[in-house]
């Protein structure tokens, strides 16, 4: 069964992830969501003098969403809480970002990796007395770009 070459095909949850800085930011924390894995093309469009059957659409740039990663507010938290107030005071520290989806048995299959992010907003969940929540803070990160990696056995693909 495990040489079964449809084991490869099938989908594994989301819930098993985790997220690692590397560069000038280094922590490996838990976090409960991670959002923002998307790029896409942006289309212009060209409207063709004397044609009036279509207009014509041509491939544009790239722009890649901002990484949103959430996690409940604990006292290990505190290095991404200097990071963002570092960045208040104009100390400017880019971090790799890498969110590794994992497999039931604990196997990294696929990664997403966020070169030079930094954060643009922290926010904290709201705190009321009637309820009985956890209190979540969620960090936003822009960054320069997306790469992914697929892990095959003993070999790993990087798609950027």
């Amino acid at each position: 069964m495990a040489n079964d070459p449809t084991t490869k095909s099938r989908p594994t949850g989301s819930l098993r992830f985790k997220v690692e800085f590397s560069g000038d930011v280094q922590a490996q924390l838990h976090f409960t969501e991670a959002a923002g894995m998307d790029f896409e093309m942006e289309a212009f469009e060209y409207k063709e003098g004397g044609n009036y059957t279509h207009i014509h659409r041509f491939p544009g740039r790239f722009k890649q969403g901002n990484l949103t990663l959430k996690r409940g507010i604990t006292e290990d938290g505190s290095p991404l809480w200097q990071w963002f107030t570092g960045m208040i005071n104009g100390e400017y520290k880019a971090a790799n970002v890498t969110v590794s989806l994992m497999d039931v048995s604990g196997e990294v299959m696929r990664s997403w990796t966020f070169k030079d992010a930094f954060p643009i907003k922290w926010s904290a969940s709201p705190m009321t007395a009637e309820q009985n929540a956890i209190a979540v803070e969620t960090l936003t990160l822009a960054h320069q770009g997306l790469s992914s990696s697929t892990m095959l056995p003993g070999k790993s693909v990087t798609i950027k």
